[in-house]
């Protein structure tokens, strides 16, 4: 009898998981829809530049670049209700996100353009790129980065049911 309850129990949790999943999914899709993966981008002086497959090696600079930037938004005004998040909140942070945000923004799209045959510094990047071109390139990476950290909390709670069981 316990064993059957243990089961049912392991069994209903399964299927909260899936359901939740099915809504990432969903979402995670959504997502791609409005910022799909791109392979190529065109520079402001349209010159055609491959987007590389990245190693995770490049992969862990682009997450520390957007630690850095993270960094500097304050935790105590964005733990509230964002609705409560007022225009004048807004003005306190600006200063220091607008000093910031740019260089970490070049940084993450030089790492994500460099490659062997054709490396990118931020220099380049500022000259070659504007803000439209360097979001194309930074969103689709985070969204994809998204869909890895959903897979491995996925597998976590899959193992903490386990365990609990």
């Amino acid at each position: 009898m316990p064993n059957e309850r243990k089961n049912q129990t392991l069994e209903n949790e399964e299927k909260k998981s899936e359901n939740k999943a099915e809504g990432k999914e969903t979402a995670t899709k959504d997502f791609e829809i409005w910022f799909p993966k791109i392979k190529f981008i065109d520079t402001i002086y349209d010159e055609r530049i491959k987007i590389p497959v990245l190693s995770a090696g490049k992969e862990a600079k682009v997450f520390q670049c957007l630690a850095r930037l993270l960094e500097k938004l304050p935790k105590k005004e964005l733990q509230g209700d964002l609705e409560q998040f007022a225009a004048a909140d807004l003005l306190s942070i600006l200063p220091n996100l607008l000093e910031d945000a740019p260089k970490e923004a070049f940084s993450i799209a030089s790492e994500i353009l460099t490659s062997k045959e054709h490396p990118i510094d931020d220099k380049w990047v500022q000259d070659n790129l504007n803000f439209d071109k360097i979001f194309d390139l930074i969103i689709p990476f985070v969204a994809g980065e998204a869909k890895l950290f959903e897979k491995v909390s996925g597998l976590l709670s899959k193992m903490s049911l386990s365990v609990n069981f």
